[in-house]
């Protein structure tokens, strides 16, 4: 099985070949929600489209906030493919840089 990374890249030379000097990992973040249900129904939604998606609650100003994400990818261009074909289906997206730890 195959990542969605790895999909989107178009050869494992390229991805070889692309640097990651942040030592991160990226995202991509569909929406934030004050619901749980309803980043759940937003995640069951995608999951109908294919994509796996899951659900990251965050505390944000002492408020929680559900955010739909896709990933990790490992490179960025990974996760620029999947937001450009996001986009194309009119999906509103954002990709997200995570440092690693």
């Amino acid at each position: 099985n195959k990542t969605i990374d790895q999909a989107a890249s178009s050869s494992p030379a390229e991805e070889k070949k692309e640097s990651n000097p942040n030592n991160a990992v990226y995202f991509i973040q569909t929406g934030t929600f004050f619901s749980k249900e309803t980043a759940n129904e937003q995640s069951a939604s995608f999951a109908q489209k294919g994509y796996t998606s899951f659900v990251d609650p965050a505390n944000i100003s002492g408020n929680t906030v559900y955010r739909v994400r896709i990933g990790p990818f490992e490179n960025k261009s990974g996760a620029d493919a999947l937001s450009k074909k996001l986009t194309s289906q009119a999906i509103t997206n954002s990709i997200i840089e995570v440092l690693k730890k």
